[in-house]
């Protein structure tokens, strides 16, 4: 079929091939196709032998509208056979569950030259969906068995949804596949073989870029760029013993973004020791950023999982990239590094000058204001006032930032330290911290004062080791020491015994907050003595009570008892010889004296003096 044109059409599968056959299309130019389900524009199925050998050139569509319920290919589907594409230009996909190409069994597929901008799909389902049961939502390419090459093509925006996190799955959970944007590489019994050469992507969004678990794969001067791949466009694990050759030659990823590791993310979460072997050679790195770890290459490899045997980068421009942690790598540690080339240390060395641009996990913690020789000389239970900070490093010398602000700072994210006090000659000899023994690191440091030591005479060390780890992994060196010698206790100025109760001694002077008053004497914390004073009390702040003497008390006693009887004696025979005239006699007057103040006048009558 040469030079056909269509518009406006509303079917099923525009070109339809039952059985093996052959087909050879040119100039194909199409402005609006309609389908439902599984329409695709062309449909291949019931291989008898070979299948369709199909061979297509110059097609142009523009709008594909899918009304599909299941996902459906909207260009091609076919079961088997051999399919070669060249210049194919696509623009404008839209679907509910739709991809561009279907194939299963044992296919060869052949796309060069081509184009596929603003594909559209409201449920994130793979573009290019081959050999699978199950759909695989997200994933441009997912391969099994066949082989696949795709020269000279362009990818334009890929699953934008996912950029504005509006993405819609008709799977509750999500799983390895659902989480590959590009390339989805899954172990089988024949290893696939994967081929992209001289293609450009551009604007593809998703959690990874390609998962790869078997296979061989190959990409050529391509450039992928302004995309966006939560963990890495090649991510990689051992989880699974993996078998194959991975080359990515003379390439480009230039201003993508991703959480960690924005090209290449390994995964240590297994025990498997066969790894793909994987080249990066001739790559440019332009512009990239990592919002937290890795601005290119980010691996949690450690233990036994030695990632410099398995993935090489050779020849590789690292130019303005970014990361908080690690501007171009961040990994476990120096040890479990990938390899460069011998040819590139003195270039890999002069980047190392700036301390951001390879960041290992951290590795060990140091004093700051600490060294090794240094004694703390203390008695038993007495208080070391002084602050003592450490800080954490990386293998290259690197000092960690930690959380600004415990009121920022998530519970998980902290890094808690313990101390330990340990004798010497004897890592049983019981001992006891009294203050911050448990705590977290916090601006940078992890800091100790104020602390109590209290254990017999002798040498000991304080061991400060990290016991939480945040959002790191576990530290190589994670603990350090400070060398402590506990005198033996003079008793004669000091008080040695088990105030605490813990069956350990204390060396101490006394202290009595507030202190004793009037010269009382401070015999033990908080206790004074007052045998020397006239006062008592626990501050020897109260007086005694007053001793009364008996025989004057009984005199006044007595003497108050006889001048009451008197008193009431005398009063009673007046009341009795009220009316005697002698005592009727007596009158009083009001009169008034030289102030002119009134008072009252007793006297007898003049007649009764008279007589």
């Amino acid at each position: 079929m040469d030079n056909y044109k269509g518009y406006n059409i509303n079917t099923g599968s525009l070109m339809t091939f039952d059985g093996d056959g052959f087909a050879n299309i040119t100039r194909i130019d199409i402005d609006e196709i309609y389908s439902q389900n599984d329409g695709a524009v062309i449909k291949a199925y019931n291989q008898r032998r070979n299948g369709l050998k199909a061979y297509f050139k110059d097609i142009s569509i523009d709008h594909i509208i899918q009304e599909n319920l299941s996902y459906s290919a909207a260009f091609i589907s076919t079961s088997s056979g051999k399919i070669e594409i060249e210049n194919l230009k696509i623009n404008s996909i839209k679907g509910l569950k739709s991809g561009l190409l279907y194939s299963e069994g044992k296919a060869i597929t052949r796309i060069r030259y081509s184009e596929i901008l603003n594909f559209y799909s409201k449920y994130a389902e793979p573009i290019f969906y081959i050999d699978n049961n199950t759909p695989c939502p997200d994933t441009i390419f997912y391969v099994t068995r066949c082989s696949v090459v795709i020269e000279d093509s362009e990818f334009n925006n890929i699953h934008e949804c996912y950029k504005y996190n509006d993405c819609s799955s008709f799977n509750e959970l999500p799983d390895e596949k659902t989480e590959t944007s590009i390339l989805y590489l899954k172990q089988s019994e024949t290893a696939p073989y994967f081929v992209i050469k001289r293609s450009f992507f551009n604007e593809v969004y998703g959690k990874r870029g390609m998962y790869v678990k078997d296979g061989v794969v190959d990409m050529y001067n391509c450039v992928i760029k302004n995309s966006y791949f939560q963990y890495g466009f090649t991510y990689y694990t051992n989880l699974y013993n993996s078998y194959g050759y991975h080359n990515y030659i003379n390439s480009t990823f230039e201003n993508n973004i991703s959480e960690i590791g924005t090209f290449f993310y390994f995964d240590d979460i297994g025990s498997k020791k066969n790894i793909l072997n994987v080249t990066f050679n001739n790559i440019k790195f332009i512009n990239n950023t990592a919002n937290l770890y890795g601005g290119i290459i980010y691996s949690n490899a450690r233990k036994q999982t030695d990632l410099g045997k398995f993935v090489v980068f050779k020849n590789c421009i690292y130019e303005n990239n970014n990361a908080i942690f690690g501007k171009i790598s961040y990994i476990y540690d120096d040890s479990h590094a990938p390899s460069y080339d011998d040819e590139d240390l003195d270039y890999i060395n002069k980047l190392k000058l700036d301390k951001n641009n390879f960041v290992t996990n951290p590795t060990h913690i140091e004093f700051d204001n600490y060294n090794d020789t240094e004694v703390i000389v203390i008695h038993s239970d007495e208080r070391i006032e002084k602050e003592y900070s450490c800080s954490i490093y990386d293998d290259y010398g690197n000092k960690f930032s930690l959380s600004e602000g415990i009121n920022d700072a998530l519970l998980d994210d902290l890094i808690i330290y313990e101390l330990t006090l340990i004798n010497v000659e004897n890592k049983f000899l019981p001992t006891k911290i009294y203050g911050s023994y448990q705590g977290y690191c916090l601006n940078s440091s992890c800091k100790i004062k104020d602390l109590r030591l209290v254990g017999k005479p002798g040498d000991y060390k304080l061991e400060l080791k990290i016991v939480s780890f945040g959002r790191y992994y576990e530290f190589r060196d994670n603990t350090i020491e400070m060398n402590v010698k506990i005198l033996e206790c003079n008793e004669t100025e000091y008080i040695n015994q088990d105030k605490n109760g813990i069956s350990i001694k204390s060396c101490y002077k006394p202290i009595c907050d507030p202190p004793c008053d009037n010269n009382g004497e401070c015999i033990n914390d908080n206790v004074c003595d007052c045998s020397k004073t006239p006062f008592k009390g626990t501050l020897c702040s109260e007086r005694y009570k007053q001793k009364r003497y008996l025989a004057i008390d009984l005199t006044f006693r007595i003497t108050s008892f006889i001048l009451i009887g008197i008193t009431i004696i005398s009063t009673i025979i007046l009341y009795l010889n009220r009316n005697h005239e002698i005592i009727k006699s007596v009158k009083s007057i009001k009169a008034i004296d030289s102030k002119e103040q009134e008072y009252v006048d007793c006297e007898y009558h003049r007649v009764s003096m008279l007589r």
